[in-house]
């Protein structure tokens, strides 16, 4: 199972899944953008409406995604793909959450944070944290 369209930025569900074995789970990782890619990233968005930065991913149950501090939104129920557009990366240092929810098992959650040209800014895989 693939979770984006864009075909520089698949993520193969089955090697990038992070999971818990508490029904309430935090993961969350910090990460850079450079200046000149998010201005870059920023002047195509500009350039044409439906050019943005996406995150994609499937939670099971559901998650709730903040991107440094600000709500960007809530997931669809488990098995349906989600796909938010985030608009609050900054230059720097950057701080992605996605609180998971599992309802009759471990909370488990695959993504793919994708800037406008299709580059990948971001996936789910073993260096994230998790509380």
């Amino acid at each position: 199972m693939w979770i984006s369209s864009v075909p520089t930025a698949f993520v193969q569900f089955g090697h990038q899944h992070m999971w818990s074995s508490w029904q309430s789970t935090t993961f969350y990782r910090t990460f850079w953008v450079a200046q000149e890619q998010l201005v870059v990233e920023q002047a195509n968005a500009t350039a044409a409406a439906n050019a943005t930065t996406t995150l994609t991913l499937i939670a099971d149950d559901m998650a709730i995604v903040r991107v440094n501090g600000q709500e960007v939104g809530k997931t669809v129920l488990f098995p349906r793909q989600s796909s938010l557009q985030v608009s609050e990366l900054r230059t720097g240092h950057n701080l992605i959450e996605l609180q998971c929810q599992g309802t009759e098992g471990p909370p488990s959650v695959v993504a793919s944070l994708v800037g406008p040209r299709g580059s990948v800014l971001l996936q789910t895989d073993h260096t994230w944290n998790w509380l």
